[in-house]
């Protein structure tokens, strides 16, 4: 078994998720300090800290449109030679209508399905063996795509209570492979489900809403694990076909659905543009 050595952002999600909320974000319990999100063995060494960071827009090695930069080391370039820029990957049918602001309603469609094998939980080294090794959201976003063109991409599984509730968490990190290691790449998506919808056959998502569980597309900075801006938020249902809690490689989770998907600057079912300093939009792409 091969230890995962990818920064996870999974808490990270969770506090953005519970602030955007309105509700209180301490107290939070399961440690996700340095779990993993690949899917593949990268025997190079620890890199957490040479991971790269993300953008607030386009996949590239800046933090944000400023041109911050938090690469570690030089090594992590060889990664960028696959697709720096993130080739879409078309795998739907979806013509965006562009609108005056850039961010048409909807923004995309995703396509959800995933099966996975093993509830993280309290673990502290997170191998290969307990990640889904696929994707678990793909589909067009804009003018790109949910999915980025990378080396690789996983999802992992994990339950984790905090002083607001109890929620099962799932995040898909896209990455690539350089000589020192692995370069964690945007967007990532997660999905959040509160403990007491997991188990029905319809799951509703949309946020804002403890009966809805909640699909984000996002930029984050794998540095300092902080969400930099949402591209995308799910509105629909999924359904939920497998729905064991049981922690470890008892667990079984396994789901499907399409659903669509509005960028925060243009969301009709909450009444449009909710941006605000707590939710801030990836630029129109």
């Amino acid at each position: 078994m091969k230890k995962s050595t990818l920064f996870s952002s999974l808490l990270i999600v969770l506090l953005f998720l519970i602030t955007a909320c309105g509700d209180n974000n301490d107290d939070i319990y399961g440690d996700t300090g340095d779990s993993a999100n690949t899917s593949d063995s990268a025997d190079s060494a620890d890199t957490a800290d040479s991971a790269n960071t993300a953008n607030s827009g386009e996949d590239s090695d800046n933090v944000d449109s400023a041109d911050n930069d938090n690469e570690t080391d030089d090594s992590s370039d060889s990664a960028d030679s696959v697709d720096d820029s993130s080739t879409p990957i078309d795998d739907g049918n979806y013509v965006d209508n562009d609108n005056e602001n850039g961010y048409a309603a909807p923004y995309g469609k995703a396509t959800l399905k995933g099966d996975l094998i093993y509830l993280i939980t309290n673990e502290h080294d997170i191998t290969d063996e307990m990640l889904l090794k696929d994707a678990i959201a793909t589909g067009p976003m804009g003018n790109g795509s949910i999915r980025p063109a990378t080396q690789g991409i996983s999802t992992e599984w994990r339950f984790i209570n905090s002083s607001s509730g109890s929620f099962y968490l799932l995040q898909q990190t896209p990455y690539n492979f350089s000589t020192g290691g692995i370069i964690q790449k945007n967007p990532i998506v997660t999905l959040s489900i509160p403990e007491k919808l997991f188990g029905l056959e319809t799951l509703p998502l949309g946020m804002n809403d403890e009966d809805k569980a909640t699909l984000l597309v996002a930029d984050a900075d794998f540095k300092t694990g902080q969400v930099l801006c949402i591209h995308a938020i799910g509105v629909g249902s999924l359904t939920q076909t497998e729905t064991l809690g049981i922690p470890g490689d008892e667990g079984r989770y396994s789901f499907n659905g399409i659903v669509e998907i509005f960028s925060p600057k243009n969301i009709p079912a909450y009444g449009g543009d909710i941006t605000d300093y707590k939710i801030k939009a990836c630029p129109a792409h």
